[in-house]
């Protein structure tokens, strides 16, 4: 395999849930086995992507149509949207361009409020304002009103006149990654999902430190989700 490209997410920047701290694990142990391999390995951090499965437009055009309420988690989230095809182009762009232990950003403009989306989306549907009923039911735990697209200590380029960005990291060795997946792995087959997902959150944290330490089991907690925001 001369290139290998894996699909991330903006939720992998400063995780506070289980899935993005999950996909920051991945993207810092392909940053790692990129170094001086054969294989290129980059990443693609991509935000929501519009029309995919699980995401809120379809959920919230069925609710609009059937003129049911909306419940938002709050009136200041925000989200940043791409299309499916802005995603497709972005990979293969990346695997076509794209140097070992790169990650490669779409620049997807400013955050979209949620609020501001319900309310276009009903604009363009034609719903009377008075059949669109918006509710809030506070913020998860662990979700952030707005995603970030970018580490502190990344470098970041923008390719030409694109929309793309070129972002490069210091790499984590590759020794304690696998380090770090000794741990997962551990707590997943000896002590379960609970233990797992403490380890995760605290890899999380020591990401944003220099030392290199061993991980132990603590107790986190990701509560369920609605729609993928």
């Amino acid at each position: 395999v001369k290139t290998f490209v894996a699909l991330s997410t903006d939720k992998a920047v400063n995780p506070t849930g289980v899935m993005g701290a999950s996909k920051l694990v991945a993207e810092r142990f392909l940053q790692a086995l990129g170094e001086g391999s054969a294989t290129k390995f980059v990443v693609v951090r991509f935000g929501n992507v519009l029309g995919s499965s699980g995401t809120i437009v379809p959920i919230f055009t069925r609710l609009l149509v059937r003129r049911q309420p909306i419940v938002v988690t709050h009136p200041e989230v925000a989200r940043s949207f791409m299309t499916s095809t802005d995603a497709a182009r972005l990979v293969m762009f990346a695997g076509a361009v794209a140097e070992s232990s790169e990650t490669y950003v779409l620049d997807m403009g400013e955050p979209v409020r949620i609020v501001e989306l319900v309310k276009s989306l009903a604009f363009v549907m034609r719903v009377p304002k008075g059949d669109v009923e918006i509710s809030f039911s506070g913020l998860r735990d662990g979700e952030k009103l707005s995603e970030e697209l970018f580490f502190d200590d990344e470098s970041r380029q923008r390719l030409g006149s694109s929309q793309v960005f070129r972002v490069s990291r210091p790499c984590r060795p590759l020794a304690e990654v696998r380090q770090w997946l000794g741990d997962l792995k551990g707590a997943i087959l000896g002590e379960g999902p609970e233990a797992a997902r403490g380890v995760l959150m605290e890899i999380a944290a020591l990401d944003s430190t220099t030392s290199s330490v061993g991980i132990a089991p603590v107790g986190g907690n990701d509560g369920p989700q609605e729609s993928r925001l």
